[in-house]
């Protein structure tokens, strides 16, 4: 792992709590039916039709956690394309104000990534990187107001721009502004329930009653929906984001939920009094824990692709000292066991120099000998 890469895992450690806000969107993009479905939506037709999607993989979630974008949260997902691997970087920003450097931390963490990957065995021997995708799915007061494109950042005009483009950094984001989308549109995309439960509580979480009239739109295809195991979850997490996040009051909260679930068997519990909150930080935990299962998977992969580098090269050790061993056999006849434990115990990058000697030796020490202990040719010259 790189210096960059630990520096900035060590400031993700030390972030505090996650807001409801983060909680939602990690709880609702954590899952890849939901987010295959918002990515279908956001990215271009022809992107959307050579993707594997039923190759998406959570790869982490976690906290950006930096002083320059401590307002994001973020998921890594790969997928295939055309059988190459893929990554999808989503950033999801919830506070409102202008966050001009958003592009600059997207680009410090694609380097990250990419020198992770250079720096493991799969990445030495590819010699090229997975290209990544960033998403940012945005819902800040007054929309989004970056640039789109991290050429914007330079301070160059025109001319000297098109001078420049040649030699410079340059890559877009994909940036889904739920801010700027209306209710119906956000009401007939077509992505999953939760999908798009998630989205009209980020853009209504200014407008409280606005948000709840909208969820009643929805009363019917909610009551199905909330009987299953999935639906129960993103139930709670809902009333906890209402609560917590929108700030919605409780009596208002009672009120709608009794009217879009009646019947509901769990409506008391989920709304008592404290209840979102214990909800809200036992979804925490289990956040939690599955990061962490995702970045022990992570690790144990890395640790058996290690493994089966540092196997492959003991491999070709051994067969690079039986060549060599059967080499000097020929040539100098049955070997002594110093010689053939001095063969074992050298490195490999020894053995190739001795492999060398071989043919012009006179002797099998001149062979055995490594490669300070030779006379120089310049030497030899000079005298």
């Amino acid at each position: 792992m790189g210096a960059r890469a630990k520096r900035k895992r060590a400031k993700r450690s030390s972030k505090a709590s996650p807001s409801p806000h983060n909680a939602l969107f990690l709880r609702t993009f954590t899952v890849p039916e939901n987010t295959a479905s918002e990515l279908r939506c956001i990215l271009d037709r022809e992107l959307v039709d050579v993707i594997d999607w039923s190759s998406l993989q959570l790869e982490s979630s976690q906290f950006v956690g930096t002083d320059l974008l401590s307002d994001f949260s973020d998921v890594l997902y790969s997928v295939d394309v055309r059988g190459r691997k893929t990554l999808f970087h989503i950033l999801f920003e919830h506070e409102s104000g202008y966050k001009p450097w958003s592009l600059l931390q997207a680009l410090r963490y694609q380097v990250d990534k990419w020198e992770e990957f250079a720096a493991q065995p799969i990445g030495r021997g590819d010699k090229r990187l997975p290209p990544i995708l960033t998403i940012i799915l945005h819902h800040g007061d007054g929309g989004w107001k970056s640039s789109c494109r991290f050429r914007d950042y330079f301070k160059l005009d025109d001319d000297l721009a098109r001078m420049f483009a040649p030699y410079l950094v340059d890559y877009g984001v994909v940036v889904d502004d739920v801010s700027r989308v209306d209710a119906e549109a956000l009401l007939q995309r077509p992505v999953t329930l939760a999908a798009r439960l998630t989205l009209l509580c980020f853009r209504f979480v200014r407008e409280p009653s606005r948000l709840l009239d909208e969820l009643l739109k929805m009363k019917d295809e909610l009551r199905v929906f909330f009987r299953g195991e999935e639906g129960n979850a993103c139930l709670r997490g809902v009333f906890t984001y209402l609560e917590l996040g929108a700030k919605v009051p409780e009596a208002e909260l009672k009120m709608a939920a009794q009217f879009m679930l009646t019947g509901y068997p769990e409506i008391d519990e989920i709304l008592n009094p404290g209840l979102t909150k214990k909800i809200f930080e036992a979804r925490e935990k289990r956040l939690e824990a599955k990061v962490e299962r995702a970045e022990r998977k992570a690790q144990e992969a890395e640790r058996k692709a290690q493994e089966a580098q540092r196997e492959a090269e003991r491999k070709a050790k051994q067969e690079v000292e039986k060549n060599l061993l059967l080499q000097l056999e020929r040539r100098f006849g049955s070997l002594p066991d110093d010689a053939v434990a001095h063969v074992k115990a050298a490195a490999s990058s020894e053995i190739t120099e001795m492999a060398m000697r071989v043919l012009s030796a006179q002797s099998l020490d001149e062979v055995l000998r490594k490669a300070d202990e030779q006379p120089s040719q310049d030497s030899n010259d000079t005298r």
